[in-house]
């Protein structure tokens, strides 16, 4: 499951921006990920959870808290481009790569412009 290890490089930005902000708690991570990305998003909450607990057991006397804080995942969709006529345009469910293309009716071939990422978004800490 690749999603542990996005989860403990997740945690590894989190902590990074925390100690940056003199932060103490972490509510909530908020993560952008587009529906190309191979991420399960169940797996990687459980995977947020395990990191969570691990990170407070190895690291005691950090004086930051992470466990209990909240991951919300926003899947965003993929931005297809048509190869044959050049219109952008989104795919809104997985497999979407074969979506025809709305303006000419195409359905392969199309170049993939986003919905591959996954990134933090934002952070809601004291």
């Amino acid at each position: 499951m690749h999603e542990m290890s996005l989860a403990v490089s997740l945690m590894e930005i989190i902590r990074q921006e925390m100690d940056r902000n003199h932060a103490t708690r972490l509510i909530a991570a908020r993560v952008r990920c587009g529906l190309l990305s191979n991420v399960v998003p169940e797996a990687l909450e459980l995977a947020f959870e395990a990191a969570t607990r691990a990170d407070e057991a190895l690291d005691a006397r950090a004086r930051r808290v992470l466990v209990g804080a909240a991951l919300e995942i926003e899947t965003e969709p993929a931005v297809l481009r048509c190869t044959l006529c050049g219109r952008e345009f989104c795919a809104n469910e997985r497999g979407g790569l074969f979506s025809p293309c709305p303006a000419c009716g195409n359905q392969c071939g199309h170049k993939v412009v986003s919905g591959t990422e996954m990134y933090l978004h934002n952070l809601e800490v004291i």
